[in-house]
């Protein structure tokens, strides 16, 4: 039943937009989620001793799989409308393990309108990252993690385009763009 209404959703151009519209919004709570997260001045964390932007071009990928959805500015070509995607989608198959780029500390894990369920990363020097559109989550808020550390399974959460996974990494309240940072290997 799940499957036949996503499919029907997906073909319809009409309701897509509307979902876009949606999205958008689910976007900018997103964002002001991260933010509050970053300014609830709670007590600093024992940090590595690299700093964070040392892994930038480095960080090994979250999933395996190819950017089916860049970072930044997309425009739907039939309907003329222009978005801004804050982080990256990247196609992988469902129950791939999803794993933390750097260390970090477990922030949120749960439900996110418009990204199904998440996992939200704070890691040194004021940085974050989301990974959403989980089929599970395996970790607690408050946990720290290592890199390399299984944060849950790609689902299609939230997603109006199969399986796969939505990373984002953020400074603060501003989205960067994953593919500067990942390893391309």
């Amino acid at each position: 039943m799940r499957r036949t209404l996503l499919d029907q959703i997906r073909g319809d151009r009409s309701q897509e937009r509307v979902l876009l519209v949606e999205l958008e919004r689910a976007g900018r709570a997103l964002e002001e989620t991260v933010s509050r997260l970053g300014d609830s001045g709670r007590a600093a964390i024992p940090w590595q001793s690299e700093t964070f932007v040392s892994l930038k071009g480095r960080m090994r990928r979250p999933v395996p799989g190819r950017v089916r959805i860049p970072f930044g500015r997309i425009v739907d070509k039939q309907y003329q409308t222009e978005t801004f995607h804050n982080g990256v989608e990247i196609s992988a198959p469902e129950g791939e393990d999803v794993i933390a780029v750097a260390r970090g500390q477990v922030r949120y894990a749960g439900w996110f309108r418009g990204y199904g369920k998440i996992v939200i990363l704070e890691h040194a020097q004021g940085y974050f990252t989301v990974s959403g559109h989980l089929d599970e989550w395996s970790v607690e808020v408050g946990e720290i993690v290592e890199a390399g550390e299984v944060l849950g399974r790609v689902g299609e959460t939230g997603s109006l385009r199969g399986p796969g996974l939505y990373f984002e990494l953020r400074k603060g309240r501003d989205p960067q763009d994953p593919a500067l940072w990942l390893s391309t290997g």
